[in-house]
């Protein structure tokens, strides 16, 4: 199980690095982008994408969830905007970076 941002930041990493090309950047936002999270915490991550991921999203989630040993949530930059703008959560203004693909 994943206790601090670090740990966080590498499963995610990890997970998404050589298996997701769809995945242009990768952040971490919620509780463990802010240090306080506790045990029962999930994970939150935002990925920005380049393409469609289809059934491929819920596999990433998964892969995500296994490694890191606890539930994860992901949202994308265009479902950030939708929350932001419905609920006025700073999800952007907070989200900590975690990858970024490299450029061919």
């Amino acid at each position: 199980m994943v206790r601090t941002f670090g740990e966080a930041a590498m499963v995610v990493r990890d997970a998404i690095e050589n298996k997701y090309p769809q995945v242009n950047r990768a952040f971490i936002f919620g509780s463990f982008a802010e240090g306080v999270q506790t045990t029962e915490s999930d994970l939150d991550v935002l990925v920005e994408l380049n393409d469609s991921m289809g059934l491929q999203f819920i596999s990433m989630i998964q892969d995500i969830e296994e490694a890191a040993g606890t539930a994860v949530d992901v949202i994308t930059i265009k479902q950030a905007h939708d929350i932001e703008e419905k609920f006025g959560y700073d999800i952007l203004g907070k989200a900590r970076p975690v990858y970024e693909r490299a450029k061919s």
